[in-house]
């Protein structure tokens, strides 16, 4: 069970990630008890040394009057009662279902939001913050907002206190695919193990990449996804030059993609929650479990993925395998050319072929 106090404002900003949240919070296993430190100096914007005076002067006060004047030390109406089902920081947890979930009447605020800044021109520092304010919900529940979070942020911190900004294509471009995130999404009863490193994973696919074309497997389904680069593809491999363009590292990152949305149809149905794509291609490795890239074809292949996640309820990530253990899939990104033909043809005898969407 669990239960809340009274300092839901202090953590608006909090990060409830796992690999972040357990520098404030403990445990005490002998009573399954979980504790989140509610007292966290946030807000404090001047230097060290003045939080020390003033922290020092709290201090000796505090230890000056009380107990005479903290009584009662604990005002027992700013907590809840223990419970199983419990809404923490704007969002719902149920304990016994192990599930996370946004409110809905957050979401329908959070889309009106974007809604109404989409048929806008311009726009003020304190409008993008309220936007900002209903869509750090979202972000919070689904890892996939993170890379249409970015931009919109960005314009917020460099709009004028006074005054007014344009609504530039790039932040419309964000407000449409959070759009499709807040109608499409599910944002409802997501499994906690979403959330943390130490989740089995469900399955396991390989991919890889090539001039000529790329190729997924899902060995668990024998089942793969193959792509031949067409002309125009072909003419853009060519003129790709360094870190732009469709390089290699962009082509090694569209098989996630591809796979997300060829695949997630299923995962869905089997309430699949972790995948782990397998690459020998260190770059779309990371491009991947960050959500984030210099790269502007690359840049679009996160949201691609990150809305896929939203939409079919999984996690996908990344880690790196050495090229010569992807056999099956080097030959069959490059396929169309000898000695590869024969070899994916032996390899791929008993497989299924998915169409890409």
């Amino acid at each position: 069970k669990i239960m809340k106090g009274d300092v839901e404002g202090a953590f608006r900003h909090l990060m409830l990630a796992s690999q972040h949240v357990r520098w404030m919070a403990a445990t005490i296993p002998e009573r399954g008890v979980l504790i989140i430190d509610m007292s966290a100096p946030f807000g404090w914007t001047s230097s060290p040394a003045f939080y020390g005076a003033f922290g020092g002067a709290i201090t000796w006060l505090v230890s000056r009057e009380c107990p005479a004047s903290m009584d009662p030390t604990i005002n027992e109406e700013k907590f809840s009662t223990w419970e199983t089902q419990l809404q923490v920081l704007g969002l719902g947890f149920d304990t016994n279902a192990c599930t996370i979930s946004m409110p809905r009447d957050k979401i329908a605020k959070a889309l009106g939001k974007v809604q109404s800044l989409q048929v806008q021109t311009q726009t003020t520092r304190i409008q993008l913050q309220q936007l900002l304010g209903s869509l750090r919900h979202v972000c919070s529940c689904l890892r996939a907002a993170k890379p249409f979070y970015q931009r919109i942020h960005t314009a917020c911190v460099r709009a004028p206190r006074y005054g007014k900004v344009p609504v530039d294509e790039a932040i419309r471009d964000d407000l449409r695919w959070f759009a499709m995130i807040l109608s499409k999404g599910q944002l409802r009863a997501l499994p906690l193990a979403m959330y943390t490193s130490t989740q089995p994973v469900d399955v396991h696919i390989y991919m890889d990449a090539s001039n000529s074309g790329l190729a997924v497997l899902n060995p668990a389904t024998r089942q793969y996804i193959q792509v031949q680069f067409d002309a125009e593809e072909q003419r853009l491999i060519q003129r790709a030059s360094g870190c732009s363009g469709f390089n290699i590292n962009v082509r090694e990152q569209l098989c996630v993609a591809l796979a997300a949305w060829s695949f997630g149809p299923a995962w869905a149905t089997q309430h699949t929650v972790l995948i782990k794509a397998w690459s020998d291609n260190t770059s779309a490795v990371s491009w991947t479990n960050r959500l984030a890239s210099n790269n502007p074809l690359a840049q679009d292949l996160n949201r691609a993925i990150g809305l896929a996640e939203a939409v079919f309820g999984f996690r996908i990530l990344c880690g790196h395998l050495p090229g010569s253990s992807n056999t099956m899939t080097d030959a069959g990104s490059r396929a169309w050319t000898p000695p590869y033909d024969k070899l994916w043809t032996n390899l791929s005898s008993a497989w299924q072929q998915i169409p890409v969407p």
